[in-house]
């Protein structure tokens, strides 16, 4: 089979696949600063462990020699809303720095390469102080300060093996810390007897949880990689 074909039978597997292709949003896709300038496209690289842990552990296989990838996400919020009694309410979040970072190397000289790191998945933080909009019968209360934090971050083990020259594959496993924050007045959707009714929520969550993912990488030729 030709380049020309093999390309062709390739594009055609790739769209009957394909769902959507979606640039770096509220989750992460892939973690690190190269991933992040790609708009949250991860493409396998020498250097880059926290990429390969984060995204496709069968990235492991072309790391050279020791890597160490120290980095870190620096968050400058901005915002303000309005309604029927807040004009322009600011966004109170200060500045906010998030370290992360990676370790990969092969295996001497076997097909082996391992990786280890701290990578996080999700960080949101919000601080609003607002006039609370009347709600059922006018309810309100008043002057409040909303409160919202989300953390998800993953420490994670992985291992890639390199079959021959055109696949490899990998494979991690590790574990999640989720916290969750949320002071705010809150409004009764749904429930019949309670709907338009309001309430101070005050939620505080955290909990572990296991996760492991597995990927490949196949070469089709020495420009093409899926």
């Amino acid at each position: 089979m030709n380049l020309r074909f093999r390309l062709m039978w390739m594009s055609c597997a790739l769209l009957l696949a394909a769902a959507g292709a979606h640039g770096q949003d509220f989750y992460s896709n892939a973690a690190g600063v190269r991933a992040t300038s790609l708009g949250g496209t991860y493409v396998v690289s020498s250097t880059d462990a926290i990429g390969a842990l984060s995204a496709n552990p069968a990235g492991l296989t072309f790391l050279r020699g020791e890597n160490l990838n120290l980095e870190a996400d620096v968050f400058i919020p901005r915002g303000s809303f309005s309604n029927s009694v807040n004009d322009g309410a600011p966004l109170n979040t200060g500045t906010a720095v998030v370290p992360y970072g990676a370790f990969g190397m092969p295996i001497d000289h076997s097909r082996f390469s391992f990786g280890f790191g701290l990578i996080p998945e999700l960080a949101s933080r919000g601080d609003w102080r607002y006039v609370d909009a009347p709600g059922a019968a006018g309810a309100t209360y008043g002057l409040q300060q909303q409160k919202s934090a989300i953390v998800n971050a993953r420490a994670v083990v992985g291992v890639g093996y390199t079959v021959n020259s055109r696949l490899s594959i990998g494979a991690t496993f590790g574990a999640n810390y989720n916290q969750n924050t949320l002071d705010a007045p809150y409004i009764f959707q749904t429930q019949p007897a309670l709907a338009g009714l309001k309430t101070l929520l005050a939620m505080h969550t955290d909990g572990y949880g296991w996760n492991g993912s597995v990927g490949v990488i196949a070469r089709a030729t020495r420009s093409v990689q899926v």
